[in-house]
């Protein structure tokens, strides 16, 4: 079983209350079922590995940057690819 979190705003973004992320990330982690959390918000891409725990956060760019993100999930694993336009 694998969990894929999507939300617009990360809890990287400064247009989170930081008050909520310590909760936020301590939840996500310990469901022990997500291995990457997915937001836009920002508009530009990027990535931290193991950002809460075993989670990874990755950020998706704007269509205005001509990307996009192709995500591949397959048991436990999943890969992304960045792709140009």
């Amino acid at each position: 079983d694998q969990a894929v979190v999507c939300a617009h705003v990360p809890p990287v973004s400064r247009d989170i209350d930081p008050a909520l992320v310590p909760v936020w990330n301590s939840t996500i982690s310990e469901s022990g079922k997500a291995k990457v959390m997915v937001f836009g918000h920002d508009h530009k891409f990027y990535f931290d590995e193991d950002y809460a725990g075993d989670v990874d956060l990755l950020r998706v760019a704007a269509f205005d940057d001509k990307e996009y993100v192709l995500m591949q999930f397959s048991g436990d694993f999943y890969d992304y690819q960045r792709i140009y336009y």
